[in-house]
């Protein structure tokens, strides 16, 4: 077995494993083919996505912060040295440094929520395809499994025939 790194399967199966466990809690008071079990399921999922990434949030403000606060002296630097574009990288770069900022902790914690909002609804979308009912038509598409029911019996990432 070949490990794709783009293929994102190792953010997709813990993503769809968190929508499967909602599925069976609500599942269990609600019933599997309530069309609300689904959707309590979706909204507990991102719930818990907020609370994974949260403390990334957190890092990601709190170096915007950061760079707030030292743009005043990043704009007399760019004034300084708005002709030796080597000489302001250098300069930025100090001034960064003593003020323990760092430009991509503001950027990567991005990264991670819109690959993570990405595997949600690709985890929606395999789940969808994987079942019929009501929840198969709410998410817009035609259940084209076999099975009678609408709880997903095999892994939603198996081939489709």
């Amino acid at each position: 077995m070949n490990f794709n790194f783009w293929s994102l399967d190792y953010i997709y199966y813990p993503i769809s494993g968190i929508m499967w466990v909602w599925h069976k809690v609500f599942g269990a008071a609600l019933g599997p083919d309530a069309t609300l079990t689904w959707v309590l399921s979706v909204v507990f999922l991102i719930f818990t996505i907020r609370a994974i990434l949260f403390k990334p949030f957190m890092t990601q403000m709190d170096a915007q912060l950061k760079m707030q606060a030292i743009q005043p002296e990043m704009r007399k630097l760019r004034e300084k040295y708005k002709d030796d574009r080597q000489r302001l990288s250098e300069e930025m770069m100090k001034l960064n440094r003593a003020a323990g900022v760092n430009p991509l902790a503001s950027c990567l914690p991005v990264l991670s929520r819109r690959r993570s909002s990405s595997a949600c609804s690709t985890s929606c979308a395999c789940f969808s395809r994987s079942m019929t009912g009501p929840a198969a038509r709410a998410c817009g598409s035609i259940g084209t499994a076999s099975t009678s029911s609408t709880t997903p019996t095999s892994s939603p990432w198996a081939p489709r025939s």
